[in-house]
C-alpha cells in the first residue's frame, strides 16, 4: 500500500492520489480518507 511505503497519514495518501491522477491525466475517483482508513482496518492492514 502506497501509504505504508511512503509512511504517510490517510489524508496525504488521498493528496498523493489526486496528485498522481492529475499527472497522469487520468479521470479516476479517489476515495477520501476516512474510506481509506475503514477499508485498511476491515484488511486487518493498520
Amino acid at each position: 500500500m502506497i501509504r505504508e511505503f511512503f509512511r504517510t497519514t490517510y489524508r496525504a495518501t488521498e493528496g498523493f492520489g489526486h496528485s498522481l491522477i492529475a499527472l497522469l491525466q487520468i479521470d479516476l475517483a479517489i476515495p477520501d480518507f476516512t474510506s481509506l482508513a475503514k477499508r485498511a482496518a476491515k484488511l486487518g492492514i493498520d
